[in-house]
């Protein structure tokens, strides 16, 4: 995933966010259908071009933005964040 180019681009659109990667392909437990979830801590919201990416890495892409994980309401979806891969920066779970 790293030489796709796609956390260089994730770090210049986002301004230095903090990165991680969860869900199946996070754990190794992904499948040929599985797309790649990311979860960016980042005031910003905008939405960014991942057409490129996707076709380099086959899989679709799903990006979760937030500005701190406590904005995320679904406790599943932040205990798998909290559990998933940093991959940038660092996340606050407890503040």
């Amino acid at each position: 995933m790293f030489d796709s180019g796609i956390i260089e681009y994730l770090i210049r659109e986002y301004s230095n966010p903090t990165i991680v990667l969860f869900g199946s392909y996070g754990r190794g437990e992904d499948v040929e259908s599985s797309d790649i979830d990311l979860y960016i801590q980042t005031p910003s919201k905008r939405d960014i071009k991942l057409d490129k990416f996707e076709k380099i890495l086959k899989r679709k892409i799903q990006i979760f933005a937030h500005k701190n994980i406590k904005e995320i309401s679904n406790p599943h979806l932040a205990n798998n964040i909290i559990n998933g891969i940093t991959l940038h920066g660092f996340v606050e779970a407890f503040t």
